[in-house]
């Protein structure tokens, strides 16, 4: 179990000989972790300050960063340095317009430039 405790793993990407993902735990803010399956050691976990990681969210750019969803964040996970940055936040207010209360939903896919993922029954980008 990469994150001692975790109650689920909602994304999972492997890079380069490394697993990516993201996972909350009972009493434990929602992480971001790097695990070496090879020798099935934890690299790093970090607290998320942007909260839960939506599911099937995360893709990796042309850049070969990490890109993701939250309920009201579009981040970028830069995985050497293991920093997570906000790209894009909206607000609650704003998000309440949008179907189901939020900008994003689940499910993300980057096609060359450009990051997709749902709103409702919408794909937008």
């Amino acid at each position: 179990m990469p994150v001692p405790g975790a109650t689920g793993i909602t994304n999972l990407l492997y890079i380069k000989g490394k697993l990516y993902g993201n996972s909350r735990a009972p009493g434990m803010a929602f992480t971001f972790f790097r695990f070496d399956p090879a020798t099935r050691t934890m690299d790093y976990v970090i607290p998320s300050a942007i909260s839960a990681v939506r599911e099937q969210s995360m893709s990796v750019g042309p850049d070969g960063n990490i890109y993701g969803i939250t309920y009201l964040t579009l981040f970028r996970w830069r995985p050497e340095q293991g920093k997570i940055e906000a790209l894009f936040q909206t607000t609650e207010k704003e998000a309440a317009s949008f179907s189901g209360g939020s900008l994003f939903h689940r499910g993300a896919a980057i096609i060359g430039e450009r990051m997709y993922f749902s709103c409702g029954a919408q794909v937008m980008s």
